[in-house]
């Protein structure tokens, strides 16, 4: 499902973690027939204030990457990335994101409409 976005303002990406793991993060943006710029990148213990880009045309993606360690490997990695323009979330921007037990990453793409 797309997160509609309004053209004409920056997106503003909250990372929220949810599960007991070590994690690192990146964040990239595409505009359409461009290629991925990453905006964000860190780890759990970081600040983890808002992130901003864009504005960004419909068309455009985000993309996230995950990176995790547990000494608890029966849990699964569960982190949750909120999308919000002028501090309204965006219809479809709040995205769920997990990660199987027994493994160290996960990636997805944000269609941006």
């Amino acid at each position: 499902m797309p997160v509609n976005i309004d053209p004409n303002h920056p997106l503003h990406v909250t990372i929220d973690f949810q599960s007991v793991h070590a994690a690192a993060y990146r964040l990239r943006a595409r505009l359409p027939g461009r290629d991925w710029e990453t905006f964000a990148m860190g780890t759990q213990n970081d600040d983890m204030a808002t992130k901003s880009v864009g504005p960004l045309p419909p068309g455009s993606e985000l993309q996230y990457r995950f990176l995790y360690l547990s000494t608890v490997e029966a849990f699964p990695f569960r982190a949750a990335l909120t999308i919000r323009q002028n501090g309204v979330i965006c219809p479809g921007g709040v995205i769920p994101v997990t990660g199987d037990a027994g493994k160290q990453g996960v990636e997805g793409e944000i269609s941006l409409s």
